[in-house]
């Protein structure tokens, strides 16, 4: 089998959600290259900027945070639902243990 490595570079974010440069320092200290999404330049990546501009509009400006936790837990229950729903319609809506359909 192949044998994992560390990537030459990461591209990422610098918005204000994400820890941008941070990360870009502790890539360097590990000898991955950063390359930096620059503002004003959302196609250098446009999946990521997508996923943001949905996280942010969606969920953050969405709900009414008191703490970091809060938003962990909704975020983890979103994902959980969304998988659920995805690894359903991927059995044509059948369950997973017995194979039988269920009610979309």
């Amino acid at each position: 089998p192949a044998q994992a490595r560390e990537p030459d570079h990461i591209r990422s974010d610098n918005g204000p959600e994400f820890i941008a440069a941070g990360l870009q320092d502790w890539l360097t200290k590990v000898g991955i290259k950063p390359l930096r999404i620059y503002p004003g330049s959302p196609w250098e990546n446009g999946y990521n900027e997508s996923f943001n501009g949905t996280l942010r509009r969606e969920i953050l400006n969405a709900e009414w945070f008191t703490s970091l936790d809060q938003v962990q837990t909704v975020i983890k229950y979103l994902a959980q639902a969304i998988q659920a729903c995805s690894a359903a319609s991927g059995l044509g809506h059948a369950s997973a243990s017995t194979g039988n359909p269920t009610s979309k």
